[in-house]
């Protein structure tokens, strides 16, 4: 066999709980009933209890065989001590009278802070026994605000409320009790008042003060509030129209009844022209009055018709002009004249000179009173460089010569004409090291001075912190003495910076190793381990390596030349612990190494090929280039990313420790860095890694309403070697330890008071867990009719005609002296279906066990084993067990039993099987925990560990395990394919972790 991983194990019993862990409730009379119930007709029904634990009772039919009832308690009781059928402890009904010898549980509750006590039977006048005073009994109290639950009603800090303060914007409201600490209620800062909806000067109203909004002329002005609803309103003009002749502005462009053109009527001297708007009314044009026609040049009659008749007076000559009449007479323009002809009429206009086309020829061509203009400009060139010229000066045309370009200079001009301005300028420089700093040389024309940054005091980190040009050349551990973590005087040496890293350099050289001088000369972990210095040729650990020259002579693993692994030893002896395993050279291995030895979840490092990233490092933003810059990298490997990115540095919760400092919630004063890791479902310290802390019986969930859930992922759970179970009947999340029995030697072997060893992990082998329930006085194998009475919690009420106390067992020392340790298998069931078979133990009465073979005697289905039908294996009767100290001379602990297969894991189809540790044969196998093996048939326990080649026992407890390993929960996986659960002797790395219970 090889042993798997303990995080492999823990992932795997984490999930039993949601497989069945009790046998089947119906038969009652072969497995037992829950607490609260009880076996009628062979079923397990609830049934109604008495205070002090008994059934209550109205007549003697109800009660047992051999009992009376009390009708004035309720209780009954053995027949003996009533009287002729009147109980004699109805005489004055007092509830106190009791039994020698017995006790009762008394007090109110156990939830929150409360505790239930207890009350003895004692002595008193006349020989009658009374129950004493409650003792150690703590009863509800007020709530108060402390994060307990005082009163205890199962809520914690509950009744306190909220408070309300301020007004508006600067209304408040806050739970006057949060995680234990009172709160008081502080009215928000007001705030200029804004167009939002709210009141943000806190004043009592919203939105007051604000400005009218006005927009657009005319008929399109519109005025309205800026603020409606607690929205900023938007100013909309009207909509403009044609304009109307009506003393407004209609179409809304400033000017009133404008565009309106004037009205023309009549002819000749009859011709009016008015406008056909004035001061917002409509005009008529009116011709004026008719005269009579003469020649005259005008038309006198208003017919349409000048001088009709005579024309001109022949031979009359006139000047004359055809062009626009501001042309005549400028440039070269000039007039003509006309000649009336022999029949009155005038002739053409003779000798007139009309506007040309401007040309480059000193004229003014088209008689504008310029001579060349309108022939526009020619430019050429760009930046400093651009030229631009006349087309024509005085007749002749021109052409354009750019400018020369220069040297560029700071200036905001093209000098070089290369279209662009102020380049090629560079940058400015200034500092050295990490205070180097570069600007522009020149920004909007003006010439930029460069500051360098300040200088820091220089440390091991590959660069120039104080700016002096040089790198690392001194720090502030510079040759000061250090360990080298080499063995002997070759642990000593001087500090020194190698790429940016801080290292110890040795300083001592190994020499050939001195005998007898009690110094470890050639620095390789031995003292005095040269030739002939070896006195103790003992091998514990079957490793070929005698004691004095084997640093750890417990582990068949380690010895001098064994190849190294990250497991926080130092496995090839060589002074060094993990060497190889931190890549970066941070100081961080890949496997959590401690200083000192060990290895610790929290010291992981997450990313062993980068020195910048490593746990335990209070910021988390950017990459060592640009440290204020997010990366995306979890970079102090806590299970977050850049979380210290864009704090406010900041301590809201008053805790002492800012957002900026690594507090991982800023609200809470019981989460940051540091703070000591609660059982609470919440990260107290920040680092995700460091989850299970959970203890026995602590809550591995919280109660939502009726139900219960377990602590949110990444939060907590229970420690490394307990289980988180649920409470059959009140669904409750507690962490259950590891048991044998339920009283015994404590810590180790049994439960802790008020709890009982009830709990199978029914797809592993024969484990057991403890749980908390209402434990009783009654030992194994005394009288019992409900579980409650019972110190286990569990009333056997299916063996034989005397129901009694049981317990479950791992080795027959777990049980009392009348009763025996029997093995059990039971069914294994999914809803309707039978999936497989599981193996238990459990202690029954030697006088109801009629078999009689014993531990290596033969079997078979007509012989069976004292131990019980599923104690025979191969043919010869085997005895349940937890080490190899139970079975005795001869024998060995072993998983080569009984076994049965429960289920198949999903992802690989391997069965899981249920193995029952049992005492068999020794016969050549004689090597224990720690010593060499190669194969497992060398092993009393028949498990080799062929990762690290050593023997692994089974275990019942830490006491068990030689060599100096612990008794831990690990999963088995044996060489044909199947995994089993048990508990064994391994060197588990394992920090902080609790003695098993």
């Amino acid at each position: 066999m090889r042993r798997l991983p303990l995080s492999l194990a823990l992932l795997t019993l984490a999930a039993c709980p949601t497989r069945p862990v009790e046998p089947p409730q119906t038969g009652c009379r072969t497995s037992g009933c829950p607490e609260g119930s009880a076996c009628v007709g062979d079923v397990c029904e609830l049934v109604m209890t008495h205070a002090d634990g008994g059934a209550i009772c109205e007549r003697d039919e109800d009660c047992p065989q051999g009992q009376a009832c009390v009708r004035s308690t309720g209780a009954c009781v053995p027949a003996s001590e009533t009287d002729g059928g009147a109980p004699t402890l109805d005489a004055g009904l007092d509830p106190d009278l009791c039994r020698e010898g017995t006790t009762e549980p008394c007090g109110e509750s156990k939830i929150g802070q409360c505790r239930l006590g207890v009350r003895r039977c004692l002595s008193g006048d006349a020989g009658v026994f009374r129950f004493g005073g409650c003792e150690g009994a703590v009863g509800p109290s007020a709530e108060q605000c402390n994060g307990l639950d005082d009163d205890c009603d199962g809520d914690v800090d509950e009744g306190f409320g909220a408070a309300s303060c301020g007004l508006g914007a600067c209304a408040r409201t806050v739970t006057t009790c949060e995680a234990g600490v009172p709160r008081a209620c502080t009215p928000g800062t007001p705030m200029a008042e804004t167009c939002n909806g709210l009141d943000d000067d806190c004043d009592g109203d919203t939105d007051e003060d604000q400005p009218m909004l006005s927009c657009g002329v005319g008929e399109c002005r519109r005025m309205l509030a800026s603020c409606a609803g607690g929205a900023p309103q938007t100013c909309t003009a009207g909509t403009p129209v044609a304009e109307r002749c009506d003393g407004l502005d209609n179409d809304c462009d400033g000017t009133v009844d404008n565009g309106f053109m004037s009205a023309t009527c009549g002819v000749g001297v009859c011709l009016r022209t008015v406008p056909t708007c004035v001061n917002g009314a409509p005009q008529t044009c009116q011709p004026g009055p008719m005269g009579t026609e003469s020649c005259n040049q005008l038309d006198d009659d208003c017919d349409g018709t000048i001088d009709e008749g005579c024309s001109c007076t022949p031979n009359a000559s006139r000047p004359c002009y055809s062009g626009p009449p501001t042309t005549q007479g400028v440039g070269r323009c000039r007039a003509g004249t006309q000649t009336c002809s022999a029949g009155g009429q005038w002739g053409s206009c003779a000798g007139e000179v009309l506007p040309g086309t401007e040309s480059c020829n000193a004229i003014d061509d088209d008689c504008n009173g310029s001579a060349d203009d309108g022939l526009g400009t020619t430019s050429c060139g760009v930046g400093a460089c651009r030229r631009t010229v006349n087309a024509c000066v005085n007749g002749v045309g021109q052409a354009c010569t750019a400018g020369m370009p220069v040297a560029e200079t700071c200036n905001n001009v093209d000098d070089d004409c290369n279209n662009s301005v102020d380049d090629g300028l560079g940058m400015t420089s200034c500092g050295a090291g990490d205070c180097l700093r570069s600007v522009p040389a020149c920004v909007a024309g003006v010439v930029q001075t460069c500051t360098p940054g300040m200088g820091t005091t220089e440390v091991c980190d590959g660069r120039d912190n104080n700016c002096n040009g040089a790198t690392d050349e001194t720090f502030p551990q510079s040759g000061m003495s250090c360990m080298t973590g080499l063995a002997g005087p070759c642990g000593t040496g001087a500090s020194r910076c190698m790429g940016g890293l801080l290292s110890c350099q040795q300083t001592v050289m190994p020499i050939a190793e001195v005998c007898g001088n009690g110094i470890d000369e050639n620095c390789n972990g031995i003292v005095d381990d040269g030739m002939g210095c070896c006195t103790n040729m003992t091998d514990n650990d079957t490793d070929g390596v005698p004691a004095c020259n084997d640093c750890n002579d417990n582990d068949g693993s380690i010895k001098p030349g064994a190849t190294e692994i990250c497991d926080g030893k130092d496995n090839d002896c060589d002074g060094l612990t993990d060497e190889g395993f931190d890549t970066d050279m941070d100081g961080f291995t890949r496997c959590g190494t401690r200083v000192g030895g060990g290895i610790d979840p929290v010291r992981v490092d997450c990313n062993d090929m980068n020195a910048f990233v490593f746990p335990l490092k209070v910021t988390d933003c950017g990459a060592a280039a640009t440290p204020a810059t997010p990366n995306a990298v979890d970079d102090n490997c806590n299970g977050l990313v850049d979380e210290t990115c864009g704090c406010r540095n900041q301590d809201r919760d008053g805790d002492g420790v800012t957002d900026c400092q690594g507090d991982c919630n800023d609200n809470d004063n019981t989460i940051a860095p540091g703070r000591p890791e609660l059982c609470d479902g919440k990260d107290n310290d920040c680092n995700a890694a460091t989850v299970q802390n959970c203890g026995v019986s602590q809550n591995c969930g919280r109660r939502q309403g009726s139900s219960w859930t377990p602590w949110p992922t990444g939060t907590d759970a229970c420690r490394a070697d307990l289980v988180c179970v649920s409470n059959v009947s009140t669904g409750e999340l507690t962490c259950g330890s590891f048991c044998n029995q339920t009283t015994g030697t404590g810590l180790g072997d049994s439960c802790a008071a008020g709890e009982g060893c009830l709990r199978n992990l029914v797809d592993s082998d024969n484990l057991h867990l403890c749980s908390v329930v209402q434990v009783g006085a009654g030992t194994t194998g005394s009288a019992c009719t409900l579980s409650s009475q019972c110190r286990s919690g569990d009333c056997l009420t299916t063996d034989g005609p005397t129901d009694y106390c049981s317990d479950k067992c791992t080795h027959e020392a777990g049980c009392s002296a009348n009763t025996s340790c029997v093995v059990q298998e039971s069914p294994l069931t999914s809803g309707p279906f039978v999936i497989g078979n599981y193996l238990w133990s459990f202690c029954r009465l030697d006088s109801n066990l009629t078999a009689t073979r014993t531990k290596g005697q033969s079997c078979s289905a007509t012989t069976p084993c004292r131990a019980g039908a599923a104690a025979c294996h191969n043919g010869a009767c085997i005895e349940p067990c937890c080490d190899h100290a139970d079975c005795g001379a001869g024998y060995s602990c072993s998983v080569n039993g009984p076994t049965r297969t429960t289920g198949y894991q999903t992802s690989t189809m391997e069965s899981i099987l249920s193995v029952m540790p049992s005492c068999l044969a020794s016969g050549a196998a004689n090597k224990v925990s720690g010593q060499a093996c190669a194969t497992s048939a060398e092993c009393r326990s028949g498990i080799c560990d062929n990762t690290r080649g050593i023997c692994v026992d089974l275990c019942c407890n830490d006491t068990s395990c030689p060599n100096g390993t612990t008794c831990e929960p690990v999963l088995l996986k044996l060489s044909t394919g199947p995994v089993t659960t048990a508990r064994a002797c391994v060197f588990a790395p394992v920090p902080a972790r609790v003695i098993q219970r």
